[in-house]
C-alpha cells in the first residue's frame, strides 16, 4: 500500500541530498557505500531496526553531510558518499538513533584473476592471457556489477533480460555475468542500476589451481552459458575428446566436465561463451572423475 506521507518525506530527502543521482554512474574513487536505517530499540543488542519512516531524520544528515542516494530497500537506506565524511556522518546518524553500516564491498568483484576495485583501473594477473575482442553481433559473456545488492531487486535482472540478455550465474551480492552482444552489452551498461561492467575476460575464468594430468589429459569442469552458439561449442569440445563428456544443464548455463588436453583447456578459456573452468580436482588425488 502506498504512503502518500512517507513518499513525500522521502522526496524530501532526494532534494536535500542528492546533487545528481549516482544511479548508472561509475563508483567515485575516494568514495564508498554505506546503509542506513532508523533503529526501533536503540537499546537492543543488535539495534532493532524498524521501517523507514524516518526520512526526516535522513533528510537532517544530508543537510549536513552531502551523499548520493542510490536505493531504498524498504528499512534501508543505500548511498555513497566521500570517505573524508564517514566518521561525521557516522556521529551524526548514532545522534538521530539511525543505525549506520559501511557497504565497501560493493564496489568490489573479485575474480580468479584477482579483486577489482570497480572505483578505480582494473589491474589483474592477465597470466599471459589475451583481452576478450569480441565482434559485432557475436555473443560472449560480459560481468556487470550493479550499485546495490540484487536481494530485493528483482526487476533489475527483468530489465537486464529486457535488453535482449541472457543472465548466466550470480557472481556476488551485486554483481552478474551474463552473455550478450557487444551491442546489447551496451544497453545493459546504460542501465539506471548498473554502475559497472566489463568483458569477462579468459583470464577471469580459469581458476589458477594446478590441473592433474594423467596421460596428457586432466579433468575439467567448464561452466557454458545458455545463448546463441552453445549447442554447437558443445558439440566442439565432444569432438575434440577421447572420453564420453558429462554435460548438464544447470538454469542458464550448461556444465560440462571432461578429460582435456592442455591445448583445449587453453583454447576453451578464450571461448566467449566460456563463463567458468577449474580442475575437476579427482585426477591425481584419488577420487573418481565424474564422466560417464
Amino acid at each position: 500500500m502506498r504512503n502518500p506521507i512517507r513518499e513525500l518525506l522521502y522526496a524530501g530527502v532526494l532534494m536535500l541530498a542528492v546533487s545528481s543521482l549516482y544511479a548508472g554512474a561509475p563508483p567515485k574513487a575516494g568514495w564508498t557505500k554505506a546503509t542506513l536505517f532508523a533503529i526501533a530499540n536503540a537499546s537492543a543488542t543488535p539495534p532493532v531496526p524498524s521501517s523507514f519512516p524516518n526520512a526526516t531524520a535522513a533528510a537532517k544528515l544530508a543537510s549536513e553531510v552531502p551523499f548520493d542516494i542510490l536505493e531504498d530497500y524498504g528499512y534501508t537506506l543505500l548511498f555513497s558518499v566521500a570517505t573524508d565524511n564517514l566518521a561525521r556522518l557516522r556521529d551524526l546518524a548514532a545522534a538521530s538513533l539511525m543505525r549506520f553500516e559501511r557497504r565497501d564491498y560493493l564496489d568490489v568483484v573479485w575474480t580468479w584473476a584477482g579483486t577489482i576495485d570497480t572505483r578505480l583501473p582494473v589491474n589483474v594477473s592477465k597470466f599471459g592471457l589475451p583481452d576478450a575482442n569480441y565482434q559485432p553481433g557475436e555473443w560472449g559473456t560480459y560481468l556487470i556489477q550493479f550499485h546495490g545488492p540484487l536481494d530485493g531487486k528483482p526487476e533489475w535482472l527483468s530489465a537486464v533480460r529486457a535488453t535482449g540478455a541472457l543472465p548466466v550465474q550470480l557472481h556476488s551480492v551485486n554483481a552478474y555475468i551474463i552473455a550478450a552482444t557487444p551491442e546489447i552489452a551496451r544497453e545493459v551498461a546504460a542501465l539506471p542500476f548498473v554502475q559497472w561492467s566489463t568483458a569477462w575476460h579468459p583470464y577471469f575464468k580459469r581458476s589458477p589451481a594446478p590441473f592433474y594430468f594423467v596421460n596428457g589429459v586432466a579433468g575439467v569442469d567448464v561452466h557454458i552459458a545458455q545463448a546463441p552458439g552453445t549447442a554447437e561449442l558443445i558439440e566442439r569440445i565432444r569432438n575434440s575428446v577421447d572420453l564420453p563428456i558429462n554435460q548438464r544443464s544447470i538454469e542458464s548455463y550448461v556444465f560440462v566436465g571432461a578429460y582435456m588436453s592442455q591445448h583445449l583447456i587453453d583454447e576453451l578459456v578464450k571461448e566467449p561463451l566460456v563463463a567458468d573452468m577449474y580442475p575437476d580436482g579427482t585426477i591425481g588425488t584419488g577420487g573418481a572423475m565424474r564422466t560417464l
